[in-house]
C-alpha cells in the first residue's frame, strides 16, 4: 500500500508495481524450471547410456538458446527491479497530479 502511494506521489499507476517486482521473477522462475528440467533429462539420459540401457529417447542436452533466454530474463530481472527502487526513492511531483493533490 505505501508502495503504490509512492507511485501515485509521483504520477503513476500502483499497477507499475506488479510489472516491475512480481512479473520478471515468475518469467525468471519459468525460465529457470525449463533450463533445470532440460539438465535433469540431459543427466537421465546420461546416466542411461552409461549403463547400457538402449532407452531411445530424442532429447538434446540444454540448448543455447534457452541459456541465453535465462541470462538475458535474469538481467531483466535485476534492471527492473533497480528502476523500481529508483522509482520508490524519488521525490514525487511538486503539484497535484491525476490522483490527487500531493499528501
Amino acid at each position: 500500500m505505501a508502495a503504490t502511494q509512492r507511485f501515485h506521489d509521483s504520477n503513476r499507476s500502483g499497477w507499475l508495481l506488479f510489472g516491475l517486482f512480481f512479473l520478471p521473477p515468475i518469467f525468471l522462475g519459468a525460465v529457470a524450471v525449463a533450463l533445470f528440467g532440460s539438465i535433469v533429462n540431459t543427466l537421465i539420459l546420461a546416466a542411461s547410456s552409461a549403463n547400457g540401457s538402449s532407452a531411445e529417447l530424442s532429447v538434446a542436452s540444454p540448448s543455447a538458446p534457452l541459456v541465453v533466454l535465462f541470462g538475458v530474463t535474469a538481467l531483466g530481472t535485476v534492471i527492473s527491479q533497480l528502476y523500481g527502487i529508483y522509482l520508490l526513492a524519488k521525490s514525487g511531483d511538486a503539484g497535484a497530479n491525476r490522483f490527487g493533490p500531493r499528501p
